[in-house]
């Protein structure tokens, strides 16, 4: 999904205003733009307006985290209840 949806909806080359409406609407949502918006902001404006890009960030590292978490409680579980 990331690299499907994600690298073209950075704006990496090309800022986000000069992409295609869709591309556009999607690139604050998905990692690779939050992180192309926040890389671009504090080499160029000293890091103003990056707060809602990190969050972006954040949420997709935290959800990360919750599903790895999640699928090794389950895996355990199910370990456990093979074993008894």
């Amino acid at each position: 999904m990331f690299v499907v949806l994600g690298n073209p909806s950075a704006g990496g080359a090309y800022g986000p205003e000069l992409l295609p409406p869709f591309w556009r609407a999607l690139s604050p949502a998905l990692p690779n733009g939050a992180a192309t918006h926040a890389v671009r902001h504090v080499m160029y404006f000293s890091g103003h307006g990056i707060t809602a890009n990190l969050a972006v960030l954040t949420a997709y590292a935290l959800g990360g985290a919750l599903v790895g978490v999640l699928g090794v409680t389950l895996i355990r579980r199910r370990r456990a209840a093979v074993s008894a």
